[in-house]
């Protein structure tokens, strides 16, 4: 708005000192008259290009109608100029015909700013369209993605964490009900809470919590199972079971039924960085498996999408054991 308001001010401003001889007021009323309809229509000529010419023609590719359609503007606005730009006073040369004299030139000038503005205007506008649809179905696509990890990972978690008290009730463990009490805190949470899209992450250290302590239940003395958890974990938000899957991946790669096992966890917040940190023993059997398992690779792809720029995921093997470093900036 600010920019046409300008726009038309220009007779105003352009407008030769008054003179109050009648022929000189005639004069300048007419200046002021032709420059005032000549904006007129250059922003109909705007308007046109921007709001017709392009989406109708140039974006549907019918390139000759266009340019043809431009030049037929652009002759009818070159005509139109010869009566606007003559100056009242302005001497005639009744042997000047050349076509690109200075008024005609300006004119011309004119023309093409007009075109390249409205043009510039309308590309910017719909590059912008496309941006905005572009995010929201790669958005969709997120968010159908993130739904099929989640499918994948809640009936893994859940048989695994089954098998393990299936362990417990063939021994006829006395933990057995206090096993059973665990795995019906976690189904609230895989079940429930898992449907939204961020938990407290108190919430999920606790599940953490929760199947640590039913695998020491299962592996017993046969595993030296530690957990370290530092930090003031209060008031951040993660998505709902990211961590779980590599707390499982310890365990399914670094423990064994046959040999005695170590596995280390290490949680802590670091101002505004998740730390997680597992340390597991690597067994001759289980370092031919080239899987990390469908939990594993979720949680990776999902840290992906979810955290782009802000994670870092390592993985190195020192001496006899796999240690996992994954860093998370919640800020």
């Amino acid at each position: 708005m600010t920019v046409w308001i300008i726009f038309f001010s220009l007779p105003f401003i352009f407008l030769p000192n008054p003179v109050f001889a009648p022929r000189a007021l005639k004069a300048q009323y007419i200046f002021f008259l032709k420059f005032l309809t000549s904006n007129i229509f250059l922003v109909t000529i705007f308007y046109l290009h921007s709001g017709f010419l392009l989406p109708k023609l140039f974006f549907r590719k019918k390139y000759f109608l266009y340019f043809l359609c431009i030049l037929a503007l652009f002759f009818i606005f070159i005509t139109y100029s010869d009566l606007f730009f003559q100056m009242p006073d302005r001497p005639r040369f009744p042997g000047d015909r050349r076509f690109i004299n200075p008024e005609r030139l300006n004119a011309i000038y004119l023309f093409i700013l007009v075109i390249f503005i409205s043009g510039g205007l309308r590309f910017m506008n719909e590059w912008k369209q496309i941006e905005r649809k572009n995010k929201m179905i790669e958005e969709e696509r997120l968010r159908t993605e993130l739904s099929f990890l989640h499918s994948q990972i809640n009936p893994h978690f859940l048989f695994n964490t089954l098998n393990s008290i299936y362990s417990l009730a063939l021994l006829g463990s006395s933990q057995t009900a206090d096993a059973v009490m665990r795995l019906s805190s976690l189904m609230r949470y895989v079940l429930q809470d898992v449907k939204n899209e961020n938990v407290p992450l108190e919430m999920e250290i606790q599940c953490i919590q929760n199947y640590i302590e039913l695998q020491k239940m299962r592996l017993n003395e046969k595993a030296d199972i530690q957990l370290s958890i530092t930090g003031d974990f209060s008031g951040y938000q993660i998505p709902p079971m990211i961590l779980i899957p590599f707390i499982e991946n310890a365990f399914k790669y670094g423990t064994s039924s046959h040999e005695t096992s170590r596995v280390i966890v290490d949680l802590e917040m670091d101002q505004t960085t998740f730390k997680l940190k597992t340390t597991n023993q690597i067994f001759a059997l289980r370092e031919k498996s080239e899987s990390f398992g469908i939990g594993f690779r979720n949680s990776e792809r999902r840290l992906n999408l979810i955290y782009p720029g802000k994670h870092e995921l390592s993985i190195v093997r020192d001496k006899n054991f796999y240690v996992l470093n994954l860093k998370i900036d919640l800020s």
